[in-house]
Formats: C-alpha cells, structure tokens, sequence
C-alpha cells in the first residue's frame, strides 16, 4: 500500500511539472491585501459614476448594457487585475480627487473601451 501512495505521489508531481512547463496551469493570484480591497471599492464607485456620466453625456440616455460593459470584470482585466484596476483609480481618487481620476479613466479605460465598442458593432453588421 505504501509503494502505492508513493507511485501516485511520484505521479502528481510529475503532472503538476508538466502542467507548468506546458503553461496550463497558472498560479491562484494572492488575495488582496484590505488596503487594496479598500481602494478598489472607492475606485469602482468612481469608475461607475464616470461611465454613468459619459453615457449620459455622450448618448443622452441611460443605458444599462454599456454601463455594465465599462465596469466589468472582464473589460478591466484587459489592464491586469480588476481589483488592482479599480484600486488605482481609488487611489488617483484619494490623492488627487475625482476630476484626476476621471481624467485617468478618460486617458487609460475610455480609448481602449471605444476601440473594443467600435469592433463590436463592426461584427453585428457582418
């Protein structure tokens, strides 16, 4: 019984090794540390507030779908981490307050969730 424990041992770490050599395995990423939680809830608060306003601002009505686009997790992990996205504008938020944070949105998340918006309405009319 015991060679058998040590085979099967002997067995997952040979496929742990190639699963990391072949890249299919990654890493769980550390939980983030309270200041940085923190930070991210400020900074999706004054994510959504800016998204709300350039929908307004930009389309004349509210709308739901691009609002939830803008803020999600999957369109801020084109920047990294979600949690560290939102951190940064919480913390461009504390330091410097809310017009210098929209001005970071509007510099580094609105071009590149433009350019993503004009392919998708390029694919629905193919």
């Amino acid at each position: 019984m015991d060679r058998l424990r040590s085979g099967i041992r002997r067995w997952e770490r040979s496929l742990l090794r190639l699963a990391r050599s072949c890249g299919t395995l990654r890493r769980v990423p550390k939980k983030p540390s309270p200041e940085t939680r923190n930070a991210a809830w400020i900074g999706d608060a004054v994510l959504s507030l800016y998204v709300r306003e350039w929908i307004l601002r930009e389309h004349g009505v509210m709308d739901g779908t691009r609002l939830t686009a803008f803020t999600s997790n999957q369109f801020l992990s084109a920047f990294g981490n979600p949690t560290e996205v939102e951190a940064e504008i919480g913390g461009v938020y504390e330091k410097d307050g809310v017009a210098a944070a929209f001005t970071h949105i509007e510099a580094k998340l609105l071009p590149v969730f433009l350019a993503q918006e004009r392919r998708r309405l390029r694919e629905r009319r193919s």
